[in-house]
Protein backbone atom coordinates (compact mmCIF):
# COMPACT_ATOMS: atom_id res chain seq x y z
CA UNK A 1 0.00 0.00 0.00
CA UNK A 2 2.94 3.17 0.83
CA UNK A 3 4.14 1.49 -2.65
CA UNK A 4 1.57 2.47 -4.69
CA UNK A 5 1.08 5.67 -2.70
CA UNK A 6 4.66 6.53 -2.95
CA UNK A 7 4.40 5.74 -7.08
CA UNK A 8 0.93 8.07 -6.62
CA UNK A 9 3.19 10.81 -5.25
CA UNK A 10 6.20 10.39 -7.72
CA UNK A 11 3.84 10.45 -10.34
CA UNK A 12 1.92 13.53 -9.37
CA UNK A 13 5.33 15.25 -9.12
CA UNK A 14 6.35 14.11 -12.71
CA UNK A 15 3.20 15.54 -13.92
CA UNK A 16 3.28 18.59 -12.12
CA UNK A 17 7.05 19.11 -13.40
CA UNK A 18 5.95 18.14 -16.55
CA UNK A 19 3.05 21.61 -16.59
CA UNK A 20 5.96 24.12 -15.89
CA UNK A 21 7.71 22.88 -18.91
CA UNK A 22 4.60 22.37 -21.09
CA UNK A 23 4.16 25.85 -20.36
CA UNK A 24 7.42 27.02 -21.55
CA UNK A 25 7.28 24.99 -24.47
CA UNK A 26 4.38 27.23 -25.17
CA UNK A 27 5.98 30.07 -24.76
CA UNK A 28 8.80 29.51 -26.84
CA UNK A 29 6.33 28.18 -29.47
CA UNK A 30 4.17 31.73 -29.12
CA UNK A 31 7.74 33.71 -29.01
CA UNK A 32 8.75 31.26 -32.20
CA UNK A 33 5.28 32.40 -34.16
CA UNK A 34 5.33 36.43 -33.31
CA UNK A 35 8.89 36.23 -34.88
CA UNK A 36 7.50 34.54 -38.26
CA UNK A 37 4.68 37.21 -38.44
CA UNK A 38 7.16 39.96 -37.89
CA UNK A 39 9.83 38.18 -40.11
CA UNK A 40 6.89 37.85 -43.12
CA UNK A 41 5.14 41.70 -42.10
CA UNK A 42 8.86 42.93 -42.65
CA UNK A 43 8.85 40.59 -46.11
CA UNK A 44 6.17 42.53 -47.90
CA UNK A 45 6.41 45.04 -50.15
CA UNK A 46 6.03 48.78 -49.43
CA UNK A 47 4.24 50.74 -51.44
CA UNK A 48 3.44 54.31 -51.05
CA UNK A 49 -0.09 55.87 -52.21
CA UNK A 50 0.02 57.78 -54.94
CA UNK A 51 0.38 61.83 -53.97
CA UNK A 52 -3.11 63.40 -54.20
CA UNK A 53 -3.58 66.45 -56.97
CA UNK A 54 -4.62 69.20 -54.63
CA UNK A 55 -0.80 68.95 -53.20
CA UNK A 56 0.32 69.95 -56.48
CA UNK A 57 -1.96 73.36 -57.01
CA UNK A 58 -0.06 76.53 -56.86
CA UNK A 59 -1.97 77.91 -53.89
CA UNK A 60 0.07 80.73 -52.84
CA UNK A 61 0.32 81.99 -56.23
CA UNK A 62 -3.29 82.18 -56.79
CA UNK A 63 -3.58 83.72 -53.41
CA UNK A 64 -1.06 86.65 -54.13
CA UNK A 65 -2.72 87.19 -57.53
CA UNK A 66 -6.58 87.39 -55.95
CA UNK A 67 -4.76 90.12 -53.79
CA UNK A 68 -3.04 91.87 -56.07
CA UNK A 69 -6.02 92.09 -58.39
CA UNK A 70 -8.10 92.92 -55.17
CA UNK A 71 -5.57 95.73 -54.08
CA UNK A 72 -5.84 97.38 -57.85
CA UNK A 73 -10.07 97.37 -57.77
CA UNK A 74 -9.53 98.96 -54.27
CA UNK A 75 -7.02 101.88 -55.46
CA UNK A 76 -9.07 102.71 -58.36
CA UNK A 77 -12.39 102.67 -56.47
CA UNK A 78 -10.53 105.29 -53.44
CA UNK A 79 -9.34 107.55 -56.68
CA UNK A 80 -12.81 108.05 -58.13
CA UNK A 81 -14.22 108.80 -54.72
CA UNK A 82 -11.59 111.18 -54.23
CA UNK A 83 -11.94 112.54 -57.29
CA UNK A 84 -15.41 112.77 -56.40
CA UNK A 85 -14.82 114.39 -52.44
CA UNK A 86 -12.20 117.01 -54.24
CA UNK A 87 -13.71 120.35 -54.19
CA UNK A 88 -11.28 123.10 -56.18
CA UNK A 89 -9.84 126.44 -54.21
CA UNK A 90 -11.92 128.76 -53.98
CA UNK A 91 -9.12 131.43 -54.57
CA UNK A 92 -8.89 129.35 -58.37
CA UNK A 93 -12.76 129.64 -58.87
CA UNK A 94 -12.60 133.28 -58.13
CA UNK A 95 -9.66 133.91 -60.71
CA UNK A 96 -11.59 131.59 -63.55
CA UNK A 97 -14.14 134.44 -62.94
CA UNK A 98 -12.39 137.23 -63.09
CA UNK A 99 -10.63 135.92 -66.16
CA UNK A 100 -13.42 135.63 -67.82
CA UNK A 101 -15.27 138.85 -66.60
CA UNK A 102 -12.31 140.38 -68.74
CA UNK A 103 -12.45 138.80 -71.39
CA UNK A 104 -16.03 139.48 -71.68
CA UNK A 105 -15.56 143.05 -70.93
CA UNK A 106 -12.75 143.36 -73.24
CA UNK A 107 -14.87 141.74 -76.07
CA UNK A 108 -17.20 144.18 -75.76
CA UNK A 109 -14.94 146.79 -75.40
CA UNK A 110 -14.03 145.99 -78.87
CA UNK A 111 -17.24 145.67 -80.17
CA UNK A 112 -18.22 148.91 -78.69
CA UNK A 113 -15.04 150.87 -80.30
CA UNK A 114 -15.54 152.18 -84.13
CA UNK A 115 -13.18 150.23 -86.39
CA UNK A 116 -10.05 153.04 -87.69
CA UNK A 117 -9.57 153.16 -91.47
Amino acid sequence: FEMTRREERQQRRKTSSAQPSQCILDEVEKRRRQEREEMEALQTQFTAREVPGFVNRPLFEEMRLAEEERRTILRKEHAKKLLAEQQPFSFIERDKKKKELLLQTAREHRRQQPEKP
